[in-house]
């Protein structure tokens, strides 16, 4: 089954002032049911702190309204509409977050998809609309692989009798320490009459490639329209680090008939604890003793632009243990490995560059380096040239940066490699990366349509009926970067 990931930023205002930035997160997935055929779910993650609060006996209400209409034209096909409410506050900065499950039921078919999300109480709305192809399987098919945890915060989240809460829809996911338990979730289809598969399921180093020790698990399924998929693993004694977990099927001779993948990353302090941390007994640390505990996770944190995926998943886990003598010894030590004869000039030319990104990338609260445009001008420095578009009506405003060669501590030397950035709040400064070319980087071929205001848009497979014509700004096309090309110009290395 094909899944497609959306994600809505939207500005609210006040009478008076700009309130932060807020965000609705809206995630899709395909399923399919023996009974009633093919349906969707939709994951709606929000920060009901930044809508708009309603006085109602004295306690304070907020919430969103969530529309989807499917379309064949001017026709719907299915529709459903639900309102998800915060809880009555007193206090309106107690920290929480609306999670929301949605279900409809879709007929085969190739339709187009109407989201609109309202702030309830507010004025305030965003509609998405995008062209969605729904196939149920002819024959034997799986599900997307997913990490889910163990506990479901009620029952609407129980698929089939197991709780399936997803740890993370977007990215990779990432257990500290005191998480104890993965469990990876999927399903099997056979709606056609076919044999028993053998599951297999291991977790593989991220870096290396080595299957972790003890990990790989085998199980025999019977044949059957559906078969959930649930496979918990203990993980107290996975040392920290990047992992993918991996799921495949074997038929009767032995062919792997399916399979996938996800990643995800652990930071565990009952293991290696000091695998970052290593100093020379004679060290004499550059940053003051008196150095604030915000000031430190703030030196940890902005590290992440040239760091390694291993580095990365280290730093967020000290950040978030908040212990000033790990935290101080932590930046003491990258730099020492980065700069042994001088790590605190090279601290100090770094934070200067972080103070810059603030000041060219930054939005509101949002750091600079914590932004797409300054994550990548942090890792690989200023673009070689550069082309972008702010009043085009036919496109987003965008930015297009090229850069000769790619030269990043934590990446290898590449040439030729272009970052396609697109602004879709329009108001705001928020550009966010859609396309490169560059290895570790978010590759996606269909980047033009995230650029494009009118046309076409690519369905949850990523085809298009209209990708040979050309509805984009002639802006966008013919510039000194991409050449009037329709692809980046440029061979993926």
């Amino acid at each position: 089954m094909r899944n497609s990931v959306y994600t809505i930023f939207f500005l609210l205002f006040s009478v008076s002032s700009l309130a932060k930035l807020p965000s609705i997160e809206v995630f899709m997935s395909q399923y399919w049911h023996p009974a009633s055929g093919p349906y969707i779910e939709l994951y709606v993650f929000s920060d009901p702190s930044t809508l708009r609060f309603e006085p109602i006996d004295s306690k304070f209400h907020s919430g969103i309204q969530i529309d989807i209409h499917i379309k064949d034209g001017d026709e719907t096909i299915a529709e459903k509409s639900e309102q998800v409410l915060s809880p009555a506050l007193v206090d309106t900065n107690n920290s929480f977050e609306i999670v929301h499950l949605m279900k409809l039921a879709i007929p085969d078919g190739k339709w187009q998809i109407e989201l609109k999300l309202s702030d309830i109480y507010g004025q305030y709305y965003k509609v998405l609309k995008d062209s969605i192809e729904i196939v149920g399987p002819k024959a034997f098919m799986l599900s997307k692989l997913q990490l889910t945890l163990p506990l479901a915060p009620s029952p609407a989240w129980n698929r089939y009798g197991i709780p399936v809460y997803p740890k993370s829809l977007e990215g990779v996911s990432y257990f500290p320490t005191e998480d104890t338990l993965i469990q990876l979730y999927s399903e099997i289809y056979q709606p056609k009459d076919e044999d028993a598969v053998a599951v297999y399921t291991s977790f593989i180093e991220a870096n290396s490639g080595r299957t972790v020790s003890n990990s790989e698990r085998v199980f025999r399924k019977s044949a059957a329209p559906l078969t959930p998929l649930a496979v918990r693993y203990d993980i107290r004694e996975l040392p920290t680090g990047s992992y993918f977990a991996k799921l495949w099927i074997k038929n009767r001779e032995g062919v792997v008939i399916a399979s996938d993948s996800v990643k995800f990353g652990r930071y565990n302090t009952r293991v290696n604890t000091n695998m970052e941390l290593e100093l020379p007994p004679d060290y004499i640390s550059f940053i003051p003793p008196n150095t604030s505990l915000e000031d430190l996770k703030r030196m940890v944190d902005c590290l992440h632009p040239i760091s390694t995926d291993h580095q990365i998943i280290q730093a967020r886990g000290l950040v978030k243990d908040g212990d000033s003598t790990q935290l101080h010894k932590y930046v003491d030590a990258f730099w020492n490995r980065q700069s042994p004869t001088n790590p605190a000039a090279a601290f100090n030319q770094y934070m200067e560059r972080i103070a810059e990104a603030d000041e060219r990338f930054g939005m509101g609260n949002r750091p600079g380096y914590l932004t797409d445009r300054g994550r990548v001008w942090m890792q690989y420095g200023e673009p070689s040239n550069t082309e972008s578009s702010n009043f085009d009506n036919a496109t987003y405003p965008w930015e297009i940066w090229r850069y000769d060669r790619l030269l990043a501590p934590n990446r290898p030397s590449q040439v030729n490699k272009v970052f396609i950035f697109v602004n879709r709040d329009v108001a705001g400064n928020n550009f966010r990366l859609e396309h490169s070319d560059a290895n570790g980087e978010n590759y996606n071929p269909q980047w033009k349509y995230q650029v494009n205001r009118v046309g076409t848009p690519p369905g949850i497979d990523g085809r298009s009926s209209n990708t040979n014509s050309d509805p984009f700004g002639t802006r966008l096309n013919n510039n000194s970067i991409m050449n009037g090309s329709t692809s980046s110009g440029y061979e993926r290395r």
